[in-house]
């Protein structure tokens, strides 16, 4: 029996070796990826930049990342995170990445210290989902600070926190309350899936109160959590009370909204196919129907099939299971699941306009939630035979996963992936400084929301580090701070990054001169490209012809590309035609040494 026993350990040993030493090598390979990585901020990743630059100053942030609706996310967390390591780095873009690492990497170790604290077979069971969840996002997406992929392994800790916190845990109280605040400050669609789970978390630690199982303790650590609660949820407060309206503008948003919205339906079939076999969350695939419009690359969530939710199924037979068996422990957590995936669909159900992938991708967390409950239950049932083997088979299932990890390694393309804007910013955002630098400032920016507006925010971006005055339309403050823009007539100057066409009438206009123009595309490409248009019906402008006149008349040309686009089956010169257009328009930079007009 003794030496059995010392076999045991041993085996313990290599096992628990084994997964240290392949989550440490994915880590390094992940670490190294994200120095190596020539990461230039685009987009989203600028506005979050410049906001966290913001903090310790008088315009500290008091709200999250902008919505596409004119609101921002409840609250400034994220802002927060990103702070400190951009100034201690001196503001050099890859910390960004590093702080993302770091805050999946704390979800991570506070989701396996609780399992810790019950369990062996419950801290394997966490370190195998955990590396599973690593593997459906892809290793590189722990890199990303954009808000909605950062908060995912916070939303994972933070459900297991819940299930913790009504058996008096109180390190899982203080999880729920900081996790739970990151993910819902950062990204409103998590704040359903939450706010539910929180509230099971707070009726069991009611209930373990009343009934005076460990009262004192557990009335200490209800206000451990709303000690902690009040102190992140302070700076959106003191927004709200000193005037910003910003929650009042989200309830606003919630009760009345901006469009439709996808329905019940739509929203069964989003959280189905994440509760299917095999779940989009292990297979890091969210099937897409279609493109959501004909210039991306990117299409909508596929809701067009009923899925079979067998985690659903699997879920509920565990509740049963457990309830039969008085496995209260386990029944807390499928109730804190089930409870989760009925958010989940309620707030799938309410997306407002196009479903995009990254809208919901925090229904991943819920699924992989649902399928931990029911490894849970399936370990219970296994103890009642084996103290060790259900550890055992999770350590040996999480070093297969981790060694798929290690072998794959981090993919940073997605972070990367705006290869043809990255050139044109870094082909016109010098030329566009150097000009702005001779003219009366404040210089106005003007752009929309394309490659022209990635553009802009580079440009508003380099030109504070200059100490340049520059700033955007005051409409845009919700975005970049009001500090970073101005009513248009207040400017001394303005500067127009446009993208396509619209560059002729701005040549036409005496007012302004060209600064920079870049074409993404070669000599040869340009000219194919305009072959195909005028082949299927783009009629160029007359010679001569300036301002709104020279436009091409493009009405036959649309048609051809509309029906295109809808076909099932395109043709050469539409699939050569989007190839083209996909790698981007021509970018022009246009100043007026005087006052814009309005």
């Amino acid at each position: 029996m003794k030496a059995l026993s010392t076999r045991s350990r041993q085996v313990n040993t290599v096992l628990v070796a084994a997964v240290v030493t392949l989550a440490l090598v994915a880590l390094v390979r992940l670490l190294i990826a994200a120095s190596a990585v020539d990461w230039l901020p685009v987009g989203d990743h600028v506005a979050m930049k410049l906001r966290a630059l913001d903090v310790g100053t008088s315009e500290t942030p008091l709200v999250g990342v902008y919505s596409r609706f004119g609101w921002n996310h409840p609250g400034p967390m994220l802002f927060y995170a990103l702070a400190g390591p951009l100034r201690l780095s001196g503001l050099a873009d890859n910390s960004m990445l590093f702080t993302a690492i770091a805050i999946n990497l704390g979800a991570m170790a506070a989701a396996l210290w609780m399992a810790a604290r019950v369990r062996r077979d419950t801290l394997a069971l966490t370190a195998l989902f955990l590396a599973l969840l690593c593997l459906g996002l892809n290793l590189g997406t722990l890199a990303d600070p954009w808000n909605p992929y950062v908060i995912l392994l916070p939303m994972f800790a933070a459900i297991i926190a819940a299930w913790r916190i009504t058996a008096g845990d109180r390190v899982a109280g203080i999880v729920l309350v900081v996790a739970g605040s990151f993910a819902v400050q950062s990204h409103l669609g998590s704040a359903p899936v939450m706010l539910a789970v929180t509230a099971c978390g707070l009726l069991g630690l009611g209930l373990r109160i009343r009934n005076d199982q460990d009262h004192e303790r557990d009335v200490r650590t209800l206000l451990w959590m709303l000690g902690i609660a009040a102190l992140c949820w302070l700076p959106p407060a003191i927004g709200e009370l000193t005037g910003g309206g910003n929650l009042r503008a989200i309830v606003s948003f919630l009760r009345h909204g901006e469009g439709t919205v996808n329905g019940f339906a739509d929203g069964a079939r989003i959280i189905g196919r994440a509760l299917s076999i095999p779940g989009n969350w292990v297979r890091g695939a969210e099937p897409v129907q279609g493109d959501w419009c004909w210039r991306c690359t990117s299409g909508h969530v596929d809701s067009g099939s009923w899925p079979i939710p067998w985690a659903l199924f699997a879920l509920v037979g565990s509740t049963v299971w457990a309830w039969r068996r008085r496995w209260h422990d386990e029944l807390r957590l499928c109730l804190v699941a089930l409870v989760a995936i009925l958010a989940a669909f309620l707030a799938a159900s309410r997306v407002e306009g196009v479903v995009v992938p990254y809208l919901v991708r925090w229904v991943w967390v819920v699924a992989a939630a649902a399928w931990f409950a029911v490894g849970i239950v399936v370990l219970a049932a296994i103890r009642t035979r084996s103290a060790d083997l259900g550890a055992r088979l999770g350590a040996v299932a999480t070093i297969v996963v981790l060694t798929i990890l290690v072998v794959a390694g981090p993919n940073l393309d997605p972070l990367t992936g705006y290869e043809s804007w990255n050139r044109t910013i870094k082909a016109v955002v010098d030329p566009s400084l150097d000009a702005i630098a001779t003219a009366p400032g404040p210089v106005l920016i003007r752009s929309n929301f394309s490659v022209d507006g990635a553009v802009a925010s580079a440009i508003l971006e380099r030109a504070e580090e200059r100490g340049l005055d520059v700033r955007r339309t005051d409409d845009l403050a919700y975005i970049f701070g009001d500090h970073r823009t101005i009513v248009p007539t207040d400017a001394a100057s303005e500067l127009v990054v446009i993208a396509g066409e619209g560059r002729i009438e701005l040549l036409a206009d005496p007012r302004f001169r060209e600064i920079v123009s870049y074409d993404p595309l070669s000599v040869d490409e340009r000219n194919e490209l305009d072959a195909i248009e005028q082949r299927h019906g783009l009629v160029p402008a007359a010679a001569g012809t300036v301002g709104a006149a020279a436009l091409p008349n493009r009405t036959a040309f649309d048609a051809w590309r509309d029906g295109e686009f809808a076909s099932a089956n395109r043709s050469q010169d539409f699939l050569r035609y989007r190839e083209l257009t996909l790698r981007g328009d021509v970018v022009s930079v246009f100043l007026a040494d005087t006052p814009p007009l309005s």
